[in-house]
């Protein structure tokens, strides 16, 4: 699921032939085979996809020797992962206050990612550039991610925090307490609208009564499959 979500893989079931995942937005890896599992003729593939003359196939070599380059190739991933986070963090940091509070919902942070994050890649790079932030973190019901995972994130780093109720987002806007908000996204439509955790789409209407900027912070990869858009009312 992280490598779907965070790279761009896309399932491509039932096919007679051709590639079994189809790769997008530079993705460094894919499995390609004949509509079979890897463990049934498949073949892994490491190396731009784009690239044919780079590609390097598996197929036949030791285990220890496929092991090892799957455990490069996920190493690889991860560094390529935190750099882009971390490039994200650097310009969204921008539209932060320069001192005030920040709301975000749901986790969006290292935990959620190879370990830097997006919504709050944005928080802590905003915080290295010298902000004073105040997170206000949404509880995030009914599994309370906010709570549990946000929160635990910002603390570590030494970040003030402050864990608010889901309906408490509308009062502590209207109060002057948030400068701006920013979460993530589980998916992207082709039309640029966002899905993401249940909640969301309160915040985003809160915010735009109050007059407060809304951002969302995801990689270009974090694709619908397809998916045309979303109706409004959905989370």
């Amino acid at each position: 699921m992280a490598w779907r979500r965070r790279w761009g893989l896309r399932w491509s079931a039932g096919l007679e032939g051709g590639e079994r995942w189809r790769t997008e937005g530079g993705s460094r890896s894919h499995l390609r085979g004949d509509g079979r599992d890897a463990a049934d003729g498949g073949e892994f593939v490491l190396g731009d996809p784009e690239d044919e003359g780079e590609v390097r196939g598996l197929r036949g070599h030791p285990i220890v020797q496929i092991k090892h380059e799957m455990v490069e190739e996920a190493k690889r991933m991860h560094a390529e992962d935190i750099a882009a986070n971390q490039a994200m963090g650097r310009h969204g940091a921008t539209l932060m206050p320069s001192e005030g509070g920040v709301l975000t919902h749901c986790n969006a942070g290292a935990l959620a990612t190879a370990g830097y994050g997006t919504a709050l890649g944005v928080i802590r790079a905003a915080v290295e550039a010298g902000k004073k932030i105040h997170v206000y973190a949404d509880e995030t019901r009914p599994f309370l991610q906010g709570a549990r995972l946000t929160a635990w994130e910002l603390v570590k780093d030494g970040i003030p925090t402050t864990v608010i109720s889901d309906n408490m987002a509308g009062a502590v806007m209207r109060q002057g307490k948030i400068g701006a908000i920013v979460v993530g996204a589980d998916r992207i439509a082709a039309n640029g609208d966002v899905a993401n955790k249940i909640g969301t789409y309160t915040v985003a209407v809160l915010a735009k009564e109050n007059g407060i900027p809304f951002y969302v912070a995801a990689a270009a990869v974090d694709g619908g499959y397809g998916v045309s858009g979303w109706q409004q009312d959905s989370d």
